[in-house]
């Protein structure tokens, strides 16, 4: 198979064409047309194999992440996904390979109605690159520095599964519930639609990418505020329960669901969503964050999440 028979089928996979895509993937570039009075919401993400994903991960959990994660990133900001574009480096052609990995990521795509409208193919060491557009109404976008003194703290779904995952992984464990949290690992949940009902309830948010400690940090940075969050309160799937492993739900990352603040007068709004929303604390005037063990007594902790350029032993 050539360079362009592979860029054919992988477009010939998708089954989504957009009214807005006006000159759709296959030209030099794609024309697309923003909705009046919307704005448009763009984030990027790449994974490389060794840093992000182990070689042996399946193509269609590959394909179905790598555009996961990048949804990720626009539910936090309140958006609604409408394009993308993928840009593929592989070490050769493997047809089955590429079926599975096109396979993976056009189940989420279809999901959403999104339309892939461009990309780029190479040959090189393997990495994916994904490029999310979405939509917002405007000044409507969530953001990470609007987070008040008495907000309380939020987070969707349960935290530590993915990291559990990954540990289990790197040890080569053959844990009797492996497939589980090998799930939420190859397969995070963007939380689109909790982003899109919380645009005028929340007063800031971020996906956790990189642990809880650590994107709640960013919060706090970019509000210029402190927190306390109460470690009995963060919330764990009974699998991880069993496992003891409550520092994972902290520091672990992988988990993509959000957190976020907001005011105690929306709290009752909350109900509304229909997603398992927790929460875990509350937006402080001392800029520092604090975690709460269950006997009141602060944790030490280490705010630093994950770092592609932190000097670890031997590197």
């Amino acid at each position: 198979m050539t360079e362009f028979e592979l860029i054919k089928k992988i477009l010939h996979s998708q089954k989504t064409q957009r009214g807005d895509v006006i000159v759709h993937a296959g030209d030099d570039g794609a024309v697309l047309q923003i909705p009046k009075d919307q704005q448009l919401v763009v984030s990027t993400d790449t994974l490389v194999c060794g840093t992000h994903f182990f070689p042996d991960m399946p193509a269609f959990d590959l394909g179905y992440r790598a555009l996961s994660v990048n949804l990720s990133d626009l539910a936090a900001m309140g958006a609604l996904p409408a394009w993308a574009m993928l840009s593929l480096t592989l070490p050769k052609i493997n047809n089955v390979w590429i079926s599975k990995f096109i396979h993976g990521f056009f189940s989420l795509a279809k999901k959403y109605k999104i339309e892939l409208v461009g990309g780029n193919l190479t040959r090189g060491a393997l990495s994916i690159t994904v490029h999310a557009h979405g939509f917002i109404p405007k000044n409507q976008a969530l953001t990470r520095k609007a987070a008040k003194i008495g907000d309380l703290i939020y987070v969707t779904g349960t935290l530590g599964d993915a990291a559990y995952g990954l540990s289990l992984l790197k040890e080569k464990s053959q844990h009797k519930n492996k497939k589980y949290f090998l799930s939420r690992l190859y397969r995070p949940t963007a939380r689109i639609e909790v982003g899109i009902a919380l645009r005028a309830l929340a007063s800031s948010c971020i996906d956790i990418s990189d642990g809880l400690i650590s994107d709640l940090s960013h919060i706090l940075k970019s509000s210029k505020k402190g927190a306390t969050v109460f470690l009995d309160k963060i919330p764990l799937s009974p699998q991880l329960k069993k496992e003891g492993q409550e520092k994972m739900a902290l520091q672990g990352g992988e988990d993509y669901e959000l957190c976020f603040t907001i005011s105690p007068e929306n709290q009752n709004k909350l109900k509304k969503i229909n997603c398992p929303l927790t929460y875990i604390g509350k937006i402080e005037k001392e800029k520092k964050l604090i975690i709460l063990d269950k006997k009141n007594k602060p944790l030490k902790i280490n705010q630093r999440g994950y770092d592609h350029f932190h000097k670890r032993p031997n590197n």
